[in-house]
């Protein structure tokens, strides 16, 4: 309340006048003289909060008391402290003057409304269309966190208030959409780290969702401290939490991680800090462009994320590059070991049935003709099991389950290690995914061979969630499989997830000194 002293040589003779209010709150009803003359958003329980703080009434003539003290009243939800109402400017002047002045200022928070708009519309169009080329996890859990807060943006934004479409119902939904971005982020954050979700992140899930239940029925303007309370807990929880992912991300020396980190908990901490102001009344008068922290944070996560997808984009460039080179390299390493096969194995054989048959044409010898027969017959086996090597036609025939066990039980007999297979399978996989998961299965056989010096290998092919599931565990001397593949040491564990890669698949290398390795491929249907 303000006793305000009016001078009428000033404002008498202007045709409107007005009360110019910089008042920095959520909702407001101004009184002029007992007299009620305006009001932004509503104060009632189901409170619809206004998205600009800024006020211009008109005041009738006739309740203007000049000469003497005119008293103003002002209610008003969530009156910020730092710009408490004894600092607040309130002026008496021309209405249009006032009413001008007033607009500029909201053109602001309109320009700023439009360029995030823009800025969020075509990220989100950028991020989809990727994601249907790719089928990458990652884009579809970062459109969804634009999603959601472009909604948020749009039900809070000047626009859709002023044009009165925004209401108490309308509000809530904003609120418990956006209580969800936490829960996009960590699914987000488990995406790119190719994990998994644990029993522990299912709680989290649950928790979000039952808080964004709890805002959109049960928040009003008695308990709205109470949700703001609960949520800033939820998100302390949330950002301990990224904080564990992150440092073992770290460890693990994933690409792009302190980008990663920054954006992440850059964003979780814009939410905290902005649902804190809400609870302590704190105001956002200074800030830039009229944003609020989470705007800040949106935008930084936005620019983080365009920035790893451009690295992701050269990545996949230059590795398609090398894998072209990989491939031209690995035909000529398989055509050098033909050649060699042919010319040491094959060709020696045939040189020696050639002999065989000479002497049977000079000496008619029975014994040299069983011999020639037995040797012909060890030049069949070995044609055989060179094209197995490069490709057993029991695959196309019965499928990757035979395939591998025909393949096993020739590698047994070769190399005397001990290999154990269990399948269960109920869909035979594409052409494609049988023949990739094959070549990954020959690969990591060749590897345990020539580097693990295993005595016991367990292969284990089964179906689950529409995952076909590769393992392949050894009991032989480990490796370190991040640094291998930085170094670029080996051409196989390249061409391994090179492999895994084009079928949009995941592959997880557990290896120690002690244990052995244990590799798993999961790989969609499709």
């Amino acid at each position: 309340i303000k006793a305000y002293y009016i001078p009428s040589e000033k404002i008498k003779n202007f045709s409107k006048i007005g009360i110019y209010i910089n008042l920095y709150n959520d909702a407001n009803e101004i009184y002029f003289n007992g007299v009620k003359i305006g009001h932004e958003g509503s104060l009632e329980n189901r409170f619809v909060i206004a998205p600009c703080s800024i006020s211009v009434y008109e005041i009738p003539k006739n309740l203007i008391k000049f000469h003497e003290k005119n008293l103003i009243l002002i209610k008003a939800l969530n009156l910020f402290y730092k710009s408490g109402f004894s600092k607040t400017p309130i002026v008496i002047d021309n209405y249009w003057k006032l009413f001008y002045k007033k607009e500029r200022k909201i053109q602001v928070y309109k320009f700023t409304e439009c360029v995030l708009f823009s800025i969020l519309i075509i990220i989100l169009l950028l991020t989809f269309f990727i994601y249907f080329k790719r089928r990458e996890n990652i884009y579809l859990f970062a459109g969804l966190i634009i999603i959601d807060y472009l909604i948020v943006l749009i039900i809070e934004s000047s626009f859709f208030y002023f044009s009165g479409l925004k209401s108490y119902f309308l509000q809530k939904i904003s609120l418990s959409l956006f209580s969800l971005l936490p829960l996009f982020l960590l699914l987000f954050l488990k995406e790119f780290l190719k994990e998994r979700l644990n029993k522990l992140e299912n709680i989290f899930i649950k928790a979000s969702i039952m808080l964004s239940i709890i805002a959109f029925i049960f928040l009003d303007l008695k308990n709205s401290k109470v949700f703001f309370n609960l949520w800033v807990l939820i998100c302390c929880i949330y950002i301990g939490y990224y904080v564990f992912l992150l440092i073992r991300a770290f460890r693990r020396k994933i690409p792009n991680f302190f980008t990663v980190c920054f954006m992440v908990l850059f964003l979780i901490l814009s939410i905290t800090v902005g649902n804190m102001f809400a609870i302590y009344n704190l105001t956002f008068e200074n800030f830039f462009m009229a944003l609020y922290p989470y705007d800040y944070g949106i935008l930084i996560f936005i620019a983080g994320f365009i920035y790893i997808t451009i690295l992701r984009f050269l990545k996949f460039t230059r590795e398609r590059k090398e894998l072209a080179t990989k491939i031209l390299n690995a035909q000529e390493v398989e055509r050098k070991k033909i050649a060699s096969e042919l010319h040491d194995s094959i060709g020696q054989d045939l040189l020696a049935i050639k002999f065989n048959l000479q002497k049977i044409r000079d000496n008619c010898e029975v014994s040299e003709l069983e011999n020639t027969i037995k040797e012909l017959d060890d030049t069949i086996n070995n044609v055989r099991n060179i094209a197995m090597g490069l490709r057993p036609a029991i695959l196309d025939r019965l499928g990757i389950e035979s395939a591998i066990k025909f393949y096993s039980d020739k590698f047994k007999e070769k190399t005397g290690i001990s290999i154990t297979f269990t399948s269960n399978i109920f869909n035979r996989p594409n052409p494609l995914t049988e023949e990739n998961l094959f070549r990954i299965f020959q690969e990591c056989l060749n590897n345990i061979l020539k580097h693990a010096h295993a005595k016991n290998i367990e292969i284990s092919l089964i179906e689950k969630k529409k995952l076909f599931v590769l393992e392949i565990r050894d009991d032989g001397k480990g490796f370190n499989y991040e640094k291998s593949f930085s170094d670029k040491k080996g051409l196989g564990l390249s061409i391994i997830k090179d492999r895994v890669m084009l079928m949009n698949g995941r592959i997880n290398v557990n290896s120690n000194s002690v244990k052995g390795t244990t590799i798993t491929i999961e790989v969609p249907y499709d």
